[in-house]
């Protein structure tokens, strides 16, 4: 009975620890799909533009260009600057986010709370559960 309890006890420790590893992949594959969501977002615009700059605009009976920016004289500069205030701007408001986000979440202790590590390092007490050991007097 006492070797039953003994083996439920670190069955039940075990099913724990294996949900914790399975939280802990769990919350780094949403960090991941995070950090990829925000490059996605600050990247898309700027080659939506580059395909649209990258086509040809012209009128095919005069030649000329038929967007404003390339009849202005510093119509590429100012295409140039707009990209880059946006990467800027993008830049900082990514950063917010990962600020923010970092602060949201606790930082885990893996190495202490390891699965792999002995009982005795997780802060756990090696022996009977407590139920049984209070009934044979606390030995």
């Amino acid at each position: 009975e006492k070797c039953g309890a003994i083996i439920n006890s670190y069955e039940r420790l075990l099913e724990r620890e294996q949900d914790r590893a399975r939280q802990l992949a769990g919350d780094r594959l949403n960090n991941t799909l995070f950090v990829l969501t925000v490059i996605t977002t600050v990247l898309m615009p700027l080659q939506l533009a580059a395909g649209v700059y990258g086509m040809n605009f012209e009128d095919s009976s005069t030649g000329k260009p038929s967007i404003p920016e390339l009849t202005s004289a510093r119509g590429y500069l100012w295409f140039w600057i707009g990209s880059a205030c946006y990467l800027l701007i993008s830049f900082i408001f990514a950063a917010w986010l990962f600020s923010r986000n970092y602060k949201a979440s606790k930082p885990h202790q893996l190495l202490d709370k390891a699965p792999w590590a002995p009982l005795g390092a997780r802060g756990l007490e090696v022996g009977l559960p407590p139920r049984l050991t209070a009934r044979r007097g606390g030995a």
